[in-house]
């Protein structure tokens, strides 16, 4: 029998010298693997709610190939962590090559299952790499909530919210007729995508200026805390009255409040105070033929309109700032719009008489008008208007008692911030109109400042 063992060595190297350097295997103890990050933080998820997906990459550095024994969850099959690995999905592979100079993509998730405890906790666990005697970990941690959840539910006739666990909303609510919603200070309240809140009867939100009542959605990972029409809107329906919001923070909607409670008096149906509306995709209030008292209120960047006041109605807004300053969305129509009369689908022309009161605020926006006003001529319309700073080019309406056109001078409004800079025209230009305390709750001296915020030196 003829020895045939040179004729196969001599074969394998020949078949080693062909192979490329990045696909031999490496299996000495120095060879290691690089990560894009050690640790992959989740924001706070609330139970039984899926997470965004989260992604690292696994870098061989090496020239030649490495291979992964084992890549596998701390947490094995109880984990509630589950990641995938080139499109399978588990908590363990086995014997993965990574080609010398390249990388491997890890995607995570999470799913929190229900705790019965109301603060916040921490669930941790890892995704493990063991290869040639060496063990790295990459560190998954996320905090979860539990909530109250709400699907496509009628509340009952009187409920009341308290802030010992966030209410998350999916799909629809309803206050109905005659019943009323009390929420009291320091609820959190989260609305997923399309979900939006319906008042035939009463809601009251009752925070203040150390709690104040937060609305947003419910996605609070990094690259969704300030994007507009995550959730509907709050709606006020025909026959709703006595509603009343104080030291709320509505956020990351597509409306904020949608007003529709036309009625034979001018008694507001609806009264914000100490109230801040932002990044809704649509509006921030859009009413119609609705009674509206609003004071110490910051409206800012909102897709159309901060406020929309159409189909007539009765408005009164007190130490109030509405602006949109945003550069990120295309906006031609001015932040405010005040009009008697609507065309309706059928070309209907809807109207009633039309008042709104605006004083000791500031309009102010990037377009070289900010105020739109369109009178039928066919219902009284009454604008009064003193003490304020607007930006229009309407100055025979609005030219006494009001600058017009002199940047207020935000300190940062990019970032939300919309208190005033040591050198801006609305400092001790308002009159006493009887609100003692700003937005954040802080004094006013007797010569008050315009907008929602007072300055104050060293606060």
């Amino acid at each position: 029998m003829k020895n045939y063992l040179p004729l196969v060595l001599i074969i394998s190297a020949a078949i080693l010298a062909c192979q490329p350097e990045e696909e031999i295997i490496d299996r000495s103890p120095s060879s290691e693997l690089h990560f894009t990050s050690d640790t992959v933080l989740f924001d706070t998820i609330f139970t039984s709610i899926g997470s965004v997906t989260k992604r690292f990459r696994v870098l061989n550095p090496n020239e030649n190939a490495i291979l992964i024994d084992r890549i596998y969850l701390g947490g094995g099959s109880d984990s509630q962590y589950e990641i995938t690995l080139n499109g399978r999905q588990g908590d363990e592979f086995e014997n993965e090559t990574l080609l010398g100079m390249d990388s491997m993509l890890v995607l995570v998730k999470v799913n929190i299952d229900p705790e019965d405890q109301d603060l916040p906790f921490l669930v941790e666990d890892s995704v493990i790499f063991e290869v040639n005697t060496q063990r790295n970990d990459v560190k998954l941690l996320t905090w979860g909530q539990a909530a109250n959840f709400l699907n496509d539910s009628i509340l009952s006739c009187e409920s009341n919210w308290t802030k010992n666990r966030p209410y998350v909303i999916l799909n629809n609510i309803l206050i109905d007729s005659l019943c009323r919603l009390t929420i009291e200070k320091g609820v959190e309240i989260y609305l997923g995508n399309a979900s939006n809140i319906f008042v035939q009867g009463t809601i009251v939100v009752s925070g203040d200026s150390v709690e104040p009542v937060i609305f947003s959605s419910i996605r609070q990972d990094e690259a969704f805390i300030n994007t507009p029409g995550q959730w509907g809107g709050i709606f006020l329906l025909e026959g709703s009255k006595n509603n009343k919001v104080t030291h709320a923070v509505i956020r990351n909607g597509n409306i904020g409040f949608r007003i529709g409670t036309p009625d034979t008096d001018t008694i507001p149906d609806l009264v914000v105070s100490n109230t801040v509306i932002e990044n809704m995709l649509t509006a921030g209030v859009l009413s119609f033929t609705s009674d509206l008292l609003m004071s110490n209120t910051l409206v800012h960047n909102c897709g159309n309109w901060t406020v929309a006041n159409l189909a007539g109605g009765n408005y009164t807004y007190h130490h109030c700032t509405f602006s949109d300053l945003s550069l990120s969305t295309f906006r031609d129509e001015p932040t405010v719009s005040w009009s008697d009369n609507l065309v309706l689908n059928n070309d209907e022309l809807l109207v009633d008489d039309f008042y709104v009161e605006l004083r000791n605020s500031i309009i102010w926006g990037v377009l070289e008008n900010e105020i739109s006003l369109s009178a039928s001529q066919q219902a009284n319309f009454t604008i009064l208007t003193g003490n304020n700073i607007l930006k229009t080019d309407l100055t025979d309406i609005f030219e006494t008692q009001n600058i017009l056109n002199l940047n207020p001078k935000f300190l940062q409004p990019r970032t939300g911030n919309y208190r005033l800079d040591t050198l801006s025209p609305a400092i001790d230009a308002g009159v006493e109109l009887g609100y003692p305390f700003d937005l954040r709750g802080k004094p006013r001296d007797q010569q008050p400042d315009l907008g929602a915020f007072e300055r104050i030196e060293n606060p």
